[in-house]
């Protein structure tokens, strides 16, 4: 089964969230000049290098994840680049999935919420889908 996965705008404005409140921590709790503006100057390189991320992976097309039941892996296709991963481990709660996919090349972690889907109901049939494979 192929399921299409975009980058969350929703994500991405509580990124941008987190990091204002920890350069507000940064400002408020620490007195000593030189640590603030270093604390700081890294926090801002931070948020740069997570920014250009975000935007190359707008850019890009978006990732496309097709679950292999019989043999229990699941491909990754990304910017016209196909990686099969044998290994995955997932991690659920009632709001989101974390999938750690491993294979003897790379790793890859996703955040899968559902606003990251096309809609509501591919989510669901995804996660469903998705914890059966990983009981096998």
């Amino acid at each position: 089964m192929l399921y299409q996965i975009r980058e969350s705008a929703e994500v991405n404005t509580l990124t941008l969230l987190l990091y204002g409140l920890a350069l507000f921590a940064v400002v408020v709790f620490v007195s000593s000049p030189w640590l603030m503006t270093l604390l700081s100057l890294l926090l801002i390189l931070l948020l740069m290098t997570d920014l250009a991320r975000h935007k190359a992976a707008v850019r890009d097309d978006p990732v496309a994840l097709t679950l292999h039941h019989k043999s229990g892996s699941i491909e990754v296709k990304q910017a016209n680049r196909n990686q099969q991963y044998a290994q995955y481990k997932l991690f659920t709660n009632r709001w989101f999935l974390i999938l750690q996919l491993k294979n003897d090349r790379s790793h890859k972690n996703l955040l899968l919420i559902p606003q990251r889907f096309q809609s509501m109901r591919e989510y669901l049939q995804f996660r469903y889908a998705i914890i059966n494979m990983s009981r096998n």
